[in-house]
């Protein structure tokens, strides 16, 4: 996904493989928080808030509160569209 496709608000994803076979994807979610320039290096990073795959009722407040935001630079943007996160299990799905 391109940097400019992003809108704040927009659900985005990040798929891992935990081997080399690339046959176990795991799904990480998030969403598009919007952009920060750090202060002194005056670089431009992308903020995320994780959603994560499910919580306790009585973590919901906890965990939306102390949740830091993941800052990622463009060299970093490795998020997928839906559409992209579809055709990632397509092609898992062609390996197995």
């Amino acid at each position: 996904m391109d940097a400019s496709e992003l809108t704040e608000g927009m659900t985005c994803f990040q798929v891992l493989y935990p081997d080399s076979s690339m046959s176990r994807p795991i799904v990480v979610t998030y969403e598009f928080s919007g952009t920060k320039t750090l202060d002194g290096s005056g670089d431009l990073v992308y903020l995320f808030k994780y959603l994560p795959a499910f919580t306790y009722p009585d973590d919901e407040e906890r965990s939306a509160a102390d949740a830091a935001p993941v800052m990622l630079t463009q060299e970093q943007l490795d998020m997928l569209s839906i559409d992209e996160l579809i055709a990632e299990l397509k092609a898992v799905a062609g390996r197995a």
